[in-house]
């Protein structure tokens, strides 16, 4: 199984467009999709000054304090912190993510999935229902742009933030545990 949290969901499902992956099950948790084109960030960040900007901010201990408050359903101790900013400091392809994953690209994915429907197959979804990074909106905006119904099983976690691997790691893991195990009945 895959497991694809954030922009690492858009990367699965361009390696099923390419096809790769086309029998290996994916789980997407909060994964930002088809709203690239329309969420104000991923504008913004398409712009060469917000792109040099970005890991400049994310450095900044007043925006580290905000960010911890309002995206993280608790927050986390001081390493645990350090080291989540300091991820973001050290990916030199960060600012870039937002010029490669444009619409453009969606606009090609919509064409490569429609001409392999298989690819959108043993795909299931789990989002946290306090999530403030990425709503579900962003489901429902990927379901028009493919042709998607109700193909994608979505479980959705009340507790849970956008990173609860750091919030609940106890629960988060317990749940892909679960999700491991009975990834071929997807």
């Amino acid at each position: 199984m895959v497991y694809a949290m954030g922009i690492g969901g858009l990367l699965a499902l361009c390696l099923r467009a390419r096809g790769e992956l086309s029998t290996t099950p994916i789980l997407l948790q909060a994964s930002i999709l088809w709203g690239l084109e329309r969420r104000w960030m991923p504008k913004l960040m398409r712009l060469r000054p917000s792109r040099a900007a970005l890991l400049r901010v994310f450095a900044t201990r007043p925006f580290q304090r905000r960010f911890l408050r309002k995206y993280f359903v608790r927050p986390p101790d001081l390493a645990t912190a350090a080291a989540f900013f300091d991820g973001y400091a050290r990916c030199a392809a960060a600012p870039d993510f937002f010029v490669w994953f444009s619409p453009a690209l969606l606009r090609s994915l919509e064409r490569d999935l429609a001409a392999r429907p298989a690819a959108l197959e043993r795909i299931r979804v789990w989002w946290g229902g306090r999530d403030r990074v990425v709503t579900l909106r962003e489901l429902e905006w990927t379901k028009q742009a493919l042709g998607l119904a109700d193909q994608w099983p979505l479980q959705i976690f009340s507790g849970w933030g956008h990173y609860p691997m750091i919030d609940e790691p106890a629960s988060w893991a317990s749940a892909l545990s679960d999700a491991v195990a009975t990834a071929e009945e997807v």
